[in-house]
């Protein structure tokens, strides 16, 4: 009887406090959005840094994009010569050596 008075006791002050963060009349947590400029602080981004983010996101996204084009089409030349402009402009000439060694085929 003592056990189950204590198990009952402790269901009960276990369940009060989760009583009071579910009231319906107000909620306990508020949950408001944040526009991304204020989440960034944008004011205190360095407008060259901001630059070169955007411009590094650039190349990521048109080496991707050419390297696709690539895949899809091996025998467009076009592609595989602007995928390699890409890749030098990164200064990333091994990697821009490749894809011309890959279209014709040498190891």
């Amino acid at each position: 009887m003592f056990l189950r008075r204590n198990s009952l006791l402790f269901a009960v002050l276990a369940i009060l406090p989760l009583g009071g963060c579910a009231s319906w009349q107000k909620p306990a947590l508020s949950v408001q959005e944040t526009s991304s400029p204020e989440l960034l602080s944008a004011d205190q981004i360095d407008p060259a840094m901001r630059e070169r983010i955007l411009r590094e996101v650039g190349q990521d996204v048109q080496e991707r994009a050419l390297r696709d084009e690539v895949k899809q089409h091996p025998d467009n030349v076009d592609a595989a010569i602007r995928l390699t402009n890409a890749l030098v402009g990164q200064k990333r000439p091994h990697e821009a050596v490749e894809v011309p060694r890959q279209r014709l085929g040498c190891s």
